[in-house]
C-alpha cells in the first residue's frame, strides 16, 4: 500500500496536536502527502525522525492560487533553513506544513511576535467569523431538527422507532453543542494570540483541551450506535433490505460529491492561474455536482 488515508479530525486551534501526531506517523514511516478537509493522505516512506511545522500565512482570498508570490518568497527562505513545503490545508489555505529531516532544525518562526500577528489577524477576520456563522445556522438547523423528531416519539407507539428516534435526538443535540463550543474555544485562542501580541502571555499551545477531546470522543461512540441502530431498524423494521441499500447509495453519493467538491476547489488553487479563472471552474463543478445528486435519485 503507497498511500493511506486517515480521518482529518483536527482545527486550526490543534497546530501543536497535528506537529506530533505527523512526526509520529513519520516514525512509522508515513509521509504527509496533503491535508484535505476530511482526510490526511500520507506516502509510504522510510520511518525516521521528520520534523513538522504548520505556518499561518496573510490572508488569502478564496480559490486564490496558492502560493502567493509573497508565499513563494517564504518558501525560498525555509528551502534554505532546509524546510521543505509539503502541503497547503485545503480548508485553510492559509496555512502551510513543512517538514525537515535534520535532528535538530533551525526553527522556522523565530519572530513570535510576528507569528502571533499574523495568526491573529486570520483568526479575527476569516476564521471566527466563519465559525460565527456555522454556529448560529448549524445550531439552529439540528435544534429545530431535534424538536421534529420529539413530536415522532410522541405521535409513535412502535418501541423500535423510539429508540431510534431517541438515538436521532441525542445525536442532533450534540451536533448542535459542537459548533457552540468550538466557537468558545475560538474566541479564547484569539483572546491568547491578542495577550501575546501584548508580551502579556505565552500564546495558545495548539492543543485540544480535555473538554473538547472528552466531547469527540463522546460524539463519535454517539454517531456509531445512532448510525448502527438505523441500519438495523431499517433492514428489520423498515423497507428491508433494498430499502437500506437505497439509503446507502444515495449516502454514499452525496458524501462522494461532498468530498469531490473539495478536492476540486483544492486542485484549482494549487494548479489555477489565478482567482477569476478558478471562479469559473469552481462554477463548472458546482454545475456537474448538481447534474450527479440529480443523477443520484434516478439511480437509487
Amino acid at each position: 500500500m503507497k498511500r493511506k488515508y486517515e480521518l482529518n479530525p483536527y482545527t486550526p486551534c490543534q497546530f501543536a496536536d497535528i506537529r506530533d501526531h505527523l512526526e509520529a506517523m513519520a516514525l512509522r514511516g508515513w509521509r504527509l502527502e496533503r491535508m484535505e478537509e476530511y482526510f490526511l493522505v500520507y506516502r509510504r516512506g522510510e520511518p525516521k525522525p521528520v520534523r513538522y511545522a504548520l505556518v499561518f500565512h496573510p490572508e488569502m482570498g478564496y480559490l486564490e492560487p496558492a502560493p502567493t508570490p509573497e508565499g513563494e518568497v517564504y518558501r525560498d527562505y525555509c528551502w534554505q533553513a532546509g524546510w521543505e513545503p509539503v502541503a497547503f490545508w485545503s480548508t485553510f489555505p492559509q496555512i502551510e506544513v513543512y517538514c525537515n529531516e535534520a535532528p535538530h532544525p533551525i526553527p522556522l518562526q523565530t519572530d513570535r511576535s510576528i507569528q502571533w500577528r499574523v495568526m491573529g489577524d486570520w483568526l479575527k477576520r476569516r476564521y471566527v467569523p466563519r465559525l460565527q456563522t456555522a454556529a448560529a445556522a448549524c445550531s439552529l438547523i439540528f435544534l429545530l431538527s431535534a424538536i421534529f423528531c420529539a413530536l415522532f416519539l410522541i405521535a409513535t407507539e412502535d418501541w423500535a422507532f423510539r429508540i431510534l428516534t431517541l438515538c436521532l435526538i441525542a445525536l442532533l443535540i450534540y451536533l448542535a453543542a459542537v459548533p457552540l463550543i468550538h466557537l468558545a474555544n475560538a474566541n479564547r485562542w484569539l483572546s491568547q494570540v491578542r495577550r501575546a501580541e501584548e508580551e502579556l502571555g505565552e500564546g495558545p499551545d495548539g492543543r485540544l483541551p480535555p473538554l473538547l477531546r472528552w466531547m469527540r470522543k463522546a460524539g463519535g461512540v454517539l454517531s456509531a450506535v445512532a448510525l448502527l441502530y438505523c441500519v438495523w431498524y431499517m433492514a428489520t423494521q423498515g423497507g428491508g433490505i433494498p430499502s437500506l441499500v437505497r439509503s446507502v447509495g444515495q449516502t454514499a453519493v452525496l458524501l462522494l460529491v461532498w468530498w469531490g467538491m473539495d478536492r476540486a476547489e483544492d486542485w484549482l488553487r494549487r494548479h489555477g492561474r489565478s482567482q477569476a479563472a478558478n471562479w469559473v471552474g469552481c462554477g463548472f463543478v458546482v454545475i456537474l455536482a448538481f447534474f450527479i445528486l440529480q443523477l443520484r435519485n434516478t439511480l437509487f
